[in-house]
């Protein structure tokens, strides 16, 4: 195996490694909660420790303006968020993040409705329409549930969710397959955080 093959393989190692802390801490994160009816969150995940916490990979917890996430459905507010961190960078300091090398991606948390979606049918159609419309509230088999998708610095996605009174769950998704909102919105923070978090560009 000649270096070029050992770079390759030792960085297919990594990207694995690092794919398994961020499923990890969505799934720690929504294990330990307790509560029901919390509002949104929007973390960046560091690798190395920020001023508030303990060294190692984790997630940080960055509040948005107060009644932020009022003004509209939070996937649209996340959405905003990230397009007026595109446009006014200068408006955005995370003075807690150490350096960009601490950047590891960003993750938002919200609660939503849950519905088993059979593989094909008339239902399957049915309830892909009422997640399109935001309807899923309305349907009878919904299930409230806690969320977190993330992006990583590599733009690999993850999903976890957690139904009430059912354990946790996560996957890394393709944006093929998973096109809403929120996963836009944390591919595009990612990009414009970079740009917020590098020395002498805003």
């Amino acid at each position: 195996m000649d270096d070029e093959e050992v770079r390759k393989l030792t960085d297919m190692v990594l990207d694995e490694m690092h794919a398994d802390r961020v499923s990890g801490l969505l799934e720690a994160n929504l294990a330990e909660r307790t509560t029901w009816d919390e509002p949104p969150e929007l973390h960046i995940i560091c690798k190395d420790n920020c001023e508030d916490s303990e060294p190692g990979w984790h997630l940080h917890h960055t509040p948005a303006p107060p009644g932020w996430w009022n003004a509209d459905r939070p996937p649209v507010m996340l959405m905003k968020l990230a397009l007026a961190m595109g446009r006014y960078p200068e408006m955005f300091r995370y003075d807690e993040i150490p350096s960009l090398e601490s950047f590891a991606g960003v993750a938002f948390f919200c609660e939503t409705w849950s519905v088993a979606v059979p593989a094909s049918g008339e239902a399957a159609e049915r309830l892909r329409r009422a997640s399109v419309e935001h309807e899923l509230h309305k349907q009878p088999e919904r299930v409230e549930a806690r969320c977190m998708w993330a992006c990583d610095i590599n733009g690999r996605l993850y999903a976890a969710i957690q139904q009430r009174g059912k354990e946790v769950s996560s996957e890394e998704i393709s944006d093929r397959d998973h096109d809403g909102t929120v996963i836009q919105a944390v591919s595009e923070l990612v990009m414009n955080m970079r740009v917020v978090l590098t020395p002498d560009t805003v």
